[in-house]
């Protein structure tokens, strides 16, 4: 798959997504991760109409959590504005879908809270955070197949950005799953912490404005990372404080 580096590419794709998919029955709705949105740039946000933040019960509304912004009724220039914005915002973050559903508002927003919500062993609960592009990539691989079902169910159509930055498809059957609430196992736990390690360790890297990342696209950034991060002994490879520290050394010698 060729990366996409312009931001202009990315926004003809995103303005002909938007066209093609508000064709037809049922709300369209952009999903933005807001925890990458630069701080200089959030108020931008507002000039695109009704915006809601779902989130779990008890949690506080932050720029840490997802917002979902209505698409309906956009006129082909407010949506190739639209496109603009999260182009030039967002073209390597993971961090933007647009979903389509059949569901009225408040019910497609409780819906996306729940499957937001995940039961770990023990009876602890966290954030599953499948509005991330890199983590919603691996699910399919790690959930089973009514839990896969179960978070796909309240959407009719749903489009992703990837970590290279171009959209990819979820494939909706219509499928129905009997879950009420997403119950990981131990191993499912792992393997997805063990996916977010290698993103967790970049940043890290990247808070320290690591020198070896100047001039890196994120993706290759990301390439960067697992290619060291695959020669550190599991254990070490796993704490991402620790293997940040490791990497942080060896990187220093490719500067």
């Amino acid at each position: 798959m060729s990366m996409l580096t312009s931001p202009s590419e990315l926004a003809r794709g995103t303005a002909r997504l938007i066209e093609d998919l508000s064709q037809g029955a049922g709300g369209l709705y952009a999903l933005i991760d807001q925890s990458v949105v630069p701080s200089t740039l959030r108020a931008a946000m507002d000039d695109f109409g009704e915006r809601q933040e779902f989130l779990r019960p008890g949690m506080t509304p932050s720029w840490h959590t997802p917002v979902l912004i209505s698409l309906q009724g956009f006129t082909p220039a407010r949506q190739l504005r639209f496109a603009l914005f999260v182009s030039e915002t967002l073209p390597y973050a993971n961090a933007l879908s647009l979903l389509k559903t059949e569901q009225p508002p408040e019910q497609f927003l409780k819906s996306l809270c729940v499957r937001s919500r995940v039961e770990l062993v023990g009876g602890m609960t966290a954030v599953l955070r499948w509005f991330d592009g890199r983590c919603l990539a691996s699910l399919p691989g790690i959930l089973t197949p009514d839990q896969w079902t179960f978070l796909r169910m309240p959407v009719t159509s749903w489009r992703y950005v990837d970590r290279q930055g171009a959209w990819q498809e979820v494939k909706i059957d219509g499928s129905f799953s009997g879950l009420d609430t997403l119950r990981l196992s131990q191993e499912q736990e792992d393997a997805l912490v063990g996916d977010g390690v290698p993103d967790a360790v970049l940043d890290q890297l990247l808070s320290r404005f690591h020198p070896a990342l100047d001039g890196l696209l994120p993706p290759q950034q990301y390439e960067l990372v697992m290619t060291h991060l695959s020669k550190l002994p599991a254990v070490e490879r796993m704490d991402v404080s620790r293997a940040a520290d490791a990497l942080f050394d060896s990187l220093l010698a490719l500067v």
